[in-house]
């Protein structure tokens, strides 16, 4: 009988996850990812699961999401001076990072709601 231990089963998702999030991507945004072309596609994906592990994100889940912020927003959504409202919640490390990814997609609705 095959064991596969939690490690080596986080280890594949993470292998996975690249590819599942490009596919996301280019259903939910398919002129964003046309433009960028495959290898942009790739390299945005990378920075977006960077990025999301940097502000403490490291569900699948959240990390698609933090993804779908950038397509949405920029990809500078985070550090975007012009954006007030990312900063704030991505810096409050005293609430969980369930709840700062629901804070920013609430957020996000309610900006996008604005423009």
């Amino acid at each position: 009988m095959l064991l596969i231990r939690d490690q080596q089963r986080v280890a594949m998702a993470r292998v996975a996850l690249p590819k599942w999030i490009a596919n996301h991507l280019q259903q939910f945004f398919p002129r964003e990812c046309a433009a960028l072309g495959d290898a942009g596609l790739r390299d945005r994906v990378r920075e977006g699961i960077a990025r999301a592990a940097a502000h403490g994100f490291e569900t699948e889940i959240h990390i698609s999401q933090y993804v779908d912020l950038m397509f949405v927003f920029g990809t500078d959504f985070d550090t975007d001076s012009a954006l007030a409202w990312p900063q704030p919640i991505l810096s409050d490390r005293t609430i969980s990072a369930a709840e700062r990814m629901d804070r920013l997609l609430d957020a996000g609705r309610r900006h996008g709601q604005e423009a």
